[in-house]
This record gives C-alpha cells, structure tokens and sequence, in this order.
C-alpha cells in the first residue's frame, strides 16, 4: 500500500497516517529522508491500535523510535524503516491502527511509500457472534476468515465489502445481508465451498441476497446450497412449507419409505387436498411461491432443500373459482430464505388480487397452527405486528400461507419484501388489542380472538376459518353476517 508524497513539519507533528487494512498485522514500514542538506531532525515514530486511545513506541525504527541525524546515518538520501509487532493483531477493525509521527524539532522530513505487512494464513474456521459488519474483527472467534477459511454465521453480519471464504453456514440464531450493492459495484461474498443455512427446534437461519448468473450478483457458491427445514411438533403434526430454491424435487426425506408421511397441495377451483401419493396428480417439484401441507410419522425430522435460492420477483397463479365457503382461498408460500413483511411497502408484495386490497378491513393471510389446532391470521390492517395464533405480520421462511383471491391473477412478491426475524413462535402485542383466548383440555387445541381499538373507521375484520380438527375449539364475532376471529373496531366492541 502507498500513499501520497508528503513531508511533515513542525506545524504537522500529529499527523497520522490510517491503515484500514482489516486483517492480520505483523509490522509497518515507510521511507522517509532528511528535508534539507544539513537539518537536525527529531521525529518520536509510535503506533496505536485501538483508534489512538494508547500509544506505543516504534522502537524498531531509527534511535530507539527517533528519527533523528543519527538514523538518516546523517544523509538525506531516502531510506526504508519497518517496524516488527511481536504480538499478532489478530482481527484488526479499519481505522484502529494508526502511525503517528511528532515532531520536537523544526526541521522537516518528508515520509512516503507507507507499507504493511500481515500474516500470510488464514484461520482453518472461524465464527462471527455479535452484530456488526463482516470486517469487525473482534467479531470473529478466530480471527478474519480467509478464501480457504470455513465460516459460520451465529450473529447478525452485514458483508460490507467483497469477501471470499471456502464452506459458509448460517446458523439458527444466524442472520446475514448482502446490500444489493457493494461498494458501488456487484459482489459481495464469493463462497468456493459449500453453502448451508441450518434449521433446528430454536429456529431457522436467514438469508438476504441476490443471485444471478448473468453477473447481477451479491454473491455466488461454487459447491451445493442447502438449506434446512426442521419439522416440529408431534408425530405427523400438520405444517405449510413452501420451498426457499428453484427446483427442488419432492423426493428424498421429504417421501420418506421407512417411515409415514402425507404431502398435499390445494386445489382451490374444487376446494380439495391433492394428494402426492396419486400420481395422476403430478405433484412431483416444489413450485416457488407455492405453500405445501406436509405431515411426518418420524419427529424432530430436517428436512432439505438443494439448489439455487430464489431472489427476484417470484409470482404465485391465482383462481376464484371454487363454489365452497373457501372459494378463492389460494395456498402460497414465502419463496425466500428470509422472512418476508407482510406490511411493507405496498411495492413489495402486489396484493391488488387480494380480498380487502385498497379497503379498510386490509388483506390478510392465514396459517395453519397445529398446537392449536386452528388457523391464525393476521390483517395488515391491524394496528400492531401480532395477529392470532402465531401469526404475524412477518412471515418465515419457508413457511406456506393461505391467501383469499378477489379476482383470477397473480399474486407476487418481491425483494424488497425481504426482512431478518424470527416471526415463527414471536408474537408482539401493542398498547390498542384486547386478546381473548380459549384453551381446551387434555390437549384438544386452543383458539383467540383478537380486538383492537383506535382505528378511523369502525369496519374491518378477519374472517373465521374453522378447524378441520373436529376437536379444537372456535371463538369469534358475528360481524354484519361475517364469523370473525379479529376486529378493528374505532368506536364499539363487538361481543
């Protein structure tokens, strides 16, 4: 590294010079010459690491760390200088070290040419906990990682510049960005092994970032990306799963032989659970966009994806045609390996098919919960984040949700939907709900109702969908010829 020619007087006695090199630091060395034919100069050299807080004396340079006649060997030819850092700096943040020349004389010196030298090994692994940005070295267990380095992701990170490991796992507790752009170009991290985004009991691994083989990329893998799903809850409990890759076949664990299962998709024109197990009914490869109802014999199963992430506008076919009480009920699914927010920008997820778009009851989204036996929902009319049993305004990654259509179309979701959370088992309340719940014994289900008050107008509601769990338990509102399991009420309660 070089830096500009300059000289130093006096009057510049505390000038620094910065490296903002973020890796590991064994030593530094510059030039630096005499400014006249026969000055007496006298220059401390010392170094911090810490952003200027404690200083240390560059013994190894000139007279015991004074550039004087004596170290110029009194000439005024250039000569080089290094200094040697006997203890590792190992994750050194940008801008923490600093070189600091002072003057006690009045003759000047001219210093150029800086340089740096670091380690040349990487870490064999290395875990970031914490959050921050990649390059904030006390971050990382190990040390910064290096492009042969195995890396593991248990905190919030943002890849604030381009970075290449070898294998990169996202853990759980894991959340990682990757900005569209990088330092005013495309990149970001260049994984050359392989790429898996965990899923246990706790919760799932996020991921926000965009992947495009025509070189509109923030990141690439160049071995296989996994990505995992853990089913939980009791054997063969019912979930909706919808798949984070492009092209995942149905296959594998998630068909399993030596063990049950059941796999459906929904068909909303005849209001039917299609069957996986029928072969007439083709459901061979998860359709992004598209929700799943799966049920496994075997619990605490991992399930995974492999393939390609989707990112981009994902788009999901929507039908009104079924003649039930469900007609238009359309099962979709978040496409991403990030959660996405369901009251957003209005860019970010086209609701305009949607029941309730542009009306004061709001669009909702329905999800099964099988601990309760019901289906929660959430309305982004609510005024708070939680809607009823689990749900949320922020819907995981892969999980599947019912969507009610107002008109054949599309239904599509964007990028910009895209949000780090841990929406699954988080509920959040505000200071305007009134919840009231019913819990049923020996483990027959559970169901709320969810009020809220100090909305502008006094229409809005989630309809009811009822349980096909003949056990659980129902609690709503007759609204205006309506079973409603929340109301936003401005004026009045509704009993």
């Amino acid at each position: 590294m070089e830096i500009a020619y300059q000289h130093y007087s006096k009057l510049d006695s505390y000038l620094y010079r910065k490296f903002s090199y973020q890796s590991e630091f064994t030593g530094f060395g510059f030039s630096a010459r005499r400014w006249d034919n026969n000055p007496s100069p006298a220059y401390t050299v010392s170094y911090s690491t810490d952003g200027g807080d404690n200083w240390t004396t560059a013994t190894d340079i000139g007279s015991n760390g004074v550039l004087d006649n004596s170290a110029f060997g009194n000439s005024s030819d250039w000569k080089m200088f290094f200094q040697r850092i006997d203890t590792l700096l190992t994750g050194l943040e940008a801008n923490k070290f600093i070189v600091k020349f002072s003057a006690t004389t009045g003759e000047r010196i001219m210093v150029d040419n800086f340089t740096y030298e670091i380690t040349t090994e990487a870490p064999d692994s290395t875990t970031y906990t914490g959050t921050g940005n990649w390059a904030n070295g006390s971050n990382w267990s190990n040390g910064m990682p290096g492009e042969n380095t195995n890396v593991t992701i248990e905190g919030f990170v943002t890849v604030d510049d381009i970075y290449t490991c070898n294998n990169f796992t996202i853990a759980p507790t894991g959340r990682v960005t990757i900005p569209e752009t990088v330092n005013q170009q495309k990149g970001g991290l260049w994984i050359k092994g392989d790429f898996l985004i965990r899923s246990d009991a706790t919760g799932a691994g996020s991921f926000i970032g965009i992947y495009d083989q025509n070189l509109n990329w923030n990141y690439e893998v160049q071995g296989t990306t996994t990505v995992e799903r853990y089913i939980s809850g009791a054997s063969y409990a019912w979930h909706l799963i919808s798949s984070p890759v492009s092209n995942q076949a149905i296959a594998g664990d998630w068909i399993p032989t030596s063990t049950g299962y059941d796999f459906y998709a929904w068909n909303e024109p005849t209001q039917t659970w299609l069957n996986q197990k029928v072969s007439a009914n083709n459901i061979t490869h998860f359709i992004p966009c598209k929700g799943y109802l799966v049920a496994y014999e075997e619990t605490g199963a991992t399930k995974t994806f492999t393939g390609t992430l989707n990112d981009g506008a994902q788009t999901l076919g929507l039908t009104v045609s079924g003649a039930t009480s469900y007609y238009g009920s359309n099962l979709a699914g978040n496409p991403y390996p990030s959660s996405i927010d369901w009251k957003g920008n209005n860019n970010a997820i086209d609701k305009s098919k949607l029941v309730g778009y542009n009306a004061s009851e709001g669009v909702k989204h329905y999800i099964w919960n099988d601990a309760s036996g019901n289906y929660g929902v959430y309305s982004d009319a609510n005024a708070g984040d939680a809607g009823t049993n689990g749900a949320n305004r922020y819907i995981a990654p892969m999980q599947g949700f019912f969507v009610s259509a107002a008109s054949n179309g599309s239904f599509l979701i964007n990028d910009s939907a895209r949000v780090h959370s841990s929406q699954a088992w988080l509920k959040s309340g505000n200071n305007y709900e009134f919840r009231l719940c019913v819990n049923a014994p020996q483990g027959y289900g559970s169901d709320e109702l969810l009020l809220e008050f100090g909305h502008n107008v006094s229409v809005g509601s989630a309809e009811k969908w009822f349980s096909f769990v003949p056990t659980a338990p129902s609690i709503y509102s007759p609204i205006e010829d309506k079973n409603s399991l929340s109301d936003t009420s401005a004026y009045k309660t509704k009993h």
